[in-house]
């Protein structure tokens, strides 16, 4: 092989290898791109199932939280389809280009072999619980003869590993209550994860709210706020009791203290009157023991006034 021959060979091969950079470049972005998405969707979940916003339809009552894994298995099967069916057709395409001019050049060119030797290293083995997902999840034929996972066989076992995670979170959240079913006759509502029935009576509110004489069917939400009234009405009614037998305990205590202070008041009296008679004999006696000694003269004592004075005098100088 001449020279310009073996020139023009490594030109055309390195165009090749360009180009399975290219495609393999863009199946990289689509599978990044498809990350990021399914991040956000499981995001979105936390706030729909907060937010609790359903789709109302009939009797049935389907949350939001329920729909979206299912839209999420859907992009991921377009997302699948696009990797696999598309970009990385064109992919193996310039691969295999490679895989000719390498042998083409092989004998004078042995370097040339880049492709080969990437493509011998593709192949991937699984072990434990990844080969038997494979098994349940992967179908392409290489994976049932040679036990290894090629190029196809790794892009089903990546998307097909999220729709089916997908699938379970959106019957798990239908079974923990994302569907409800409502009967407005009866007033009940039936969630599918337990089968559990709670009968509802349609109040009055509910009755001006009806158009043309059918009742409006209720959200959780509101069945929800009219169990807090009933609630909250019963515990008024339990305090107002207890408030009227306090009243009766308050009134019962008032008539026994103004009782005990009626008592003490007319205990007081008497204790003022005997008081008042036991200092009038006290003043009585001790004014009998006094008056003789100032009426009597004493000893030894003459007074002129006296002698001289009539008896009237005498008498009245004692009384002042």
């Amino acid at each position: 092989m001449s020279r310009d021959r073996e020139s023009e060979i490594i030109e055309v091969w390195k165009a090749v290898i360009n180009v399975q950079v290219h495609f393999n470049d863009i199946a990289m972005r689509i599978r990044g791109m498809f990350v990021t998405i399914i991040l956000a969707l499981f995001a979105s979940l936390g706030f729909l199932l907060d937010k609790k916003i359903g789709l109302h339809a009939g009797n049935v009552v389907i949350q939001f939280a329920v729909i979206v894994p299912i839209f999420g298995v859907l992009g991921t099967y377009l997302f699948y389809f696009m990797d696999r069916y598309w970009y990385h057709r064109l992919l193996i395409g310039a691969v295999k280009q490679g895989i000719a001019i390498e042998q083409l050049g092989l004998a004078t060119l042995p370097e040339l072999n880049l492709t080969k030797a990437i493509g011998d290293e593709s192949p991937y083995q699984p072990r434990g619980m990844a080969k038997s997902f494979a098994k349940l999840v992967v179908s392409h034929e290489k994976l049932k003869t040679t036990g290894m996972l090629h190029s196809d066989g790794k892009l089903e076992f990546f998307y097909k590993s999220v729709m089916i995670a997908l699938a379970c979170t959106s019957l798990l959240i239908a079974i923990m209550g994302g569907v409800e079913f409502k009967d407005n006759k009866a007033g009940q509502l039936t969630k599918s994860s337990s089968d559990q029935t709670v009968t509802k009576v349609p109040s009055s509110s509910e009755s001006q709210d009806a158009v043309g004489g059918l009742a409006l069917p209720l959200r959780p939400a509101e069945v929800k706020a009219q169990d807090n009234v009933s609630n909250s009405a019963t515990e008024a009614k339990g305090h107002a009791g207890s408030s009227k037998k306090l009243s009766q305990a308050e009134t019962g205590a008032s008539g026994k203290i103004t009782e005990v202070k009626s008592e003490a008041s007319t205990h007081k009296a008497n204790h003022a009157e005997t008081s008042n008679q036991n200092e009038t004999v006290t003043v009585d006696s001790h004014l009998d023991k006094q008056v003789p000694k100032i009426l009597t003269p004493k000893v030894g004592h003459k007074s002129e006034s006296v002698r001289g004075a009539p008896a009237s005098v005498t008498i009245e100088n004692v009384e002042k």
